[in-house]
């Protein structure tokens, strides 16, 4: 425990640099979140496009297979 109000401040002083450090490592790490949650967010978008147009294709390859010009009639 400090004795007199010099160690005192210069204790408290070094706890404010030290919480302005692990506050600035925090805001780099809530950034590089970010950027991370958006590429995400891109990627999913991509993605549903993606699933939507083989969804499409699909029910296309379905209707030339099943569909009434692929049964024989007489």
């Amino acid at each position: 425990m400090p004795v007199n109000m010099e160690d005192y401040t210069r204790l408290l002083e070094t706890m404010v640099e030290q919480q302005k450090i692990h506050i600035q490592s925090q805001d780099a790490r809530i950034l590089e979140q970010e950027q991370a949650i958006a590429q995400l967010r891109a990627l999913v978008d991509e993605l549903r496009l993606l699933k939507s147009g083989l969804e499409e294709t699909l029910e296309e390859f379905k209707r030339q297979l099943f569909g009434t010009k692929s049964e024989k009639t007489k």
